[in-house]
């Protein structure tokens, strides 16, 4: 029993963790590119910006976990990814891009945003995924590290 606890709390953290460095990620990109891309750029209205933000936002942080699990998996079927930083890259923008374009697709969709408008967006969303994936798996190592390193002092005491 003892075994099944501890494995749970090790999932627990994970998800924690990924969900922490998901977050951090979006805030660091996201903030302010999205009012100026869906917006300005693109002309939604106010109502279908805040429906996006909200539905997509829920979406992405519920299942944030899936997002680092998928990012994972790519580090390891990437060739190259284990030794070359370029290619390590290419599979954090890939896992980016698989988990969130789905999510955004179907918010835009909820909101009622034209399907020409949602193409252009997410051609956008790919090529910041692209710029920017690396950026996520740094957060992602940092924050996993950082959980281990307080689970471990806490184990500790």
């Amino acid at each position: 029993m003892k075994v099944i606890i501890r494995w749970l709390r090790r999932r627990w953290n994970r998800v924690l963790a990924d969900t922490i460095a998901f977050g951090l990620f979006g805030f660091a990109v996201g903030a302010v590119t999205t009012i100026l891309y869906e917006m300005v750029l693109f002309g939604f209205t106010f109502r279908q910006w805040i429906g996006i933000r909200i539905f997509f936002t829920i979406l992405r942080f519920v299942f944030a976990f899936v997002c680092g699990w998928l990012t994972d998996f790519l580090r390891q079927h990437f060739p190259g990814a284990a030794h070359n930083r370029f290619w390590r890259a290419m599979a954090e923008a890939t896992a980016l891009t698989v988990y969130q374009m789905p999510l955004y697709v179907v918010s835009a969709l909820i909101v009622g945003v034209d399907w020409h408008k949602i193409a252009f967006m997410s051609g956008i969303y790919l090529l910041e995924n692209f710029l920017f994936g690396w950026l996520y798996g740094l957060i992602l190592d940092w924050t996993r590290k950082k959980f281990a390193a307080y689970l471990a002092r806490k184990r500790g005491e």
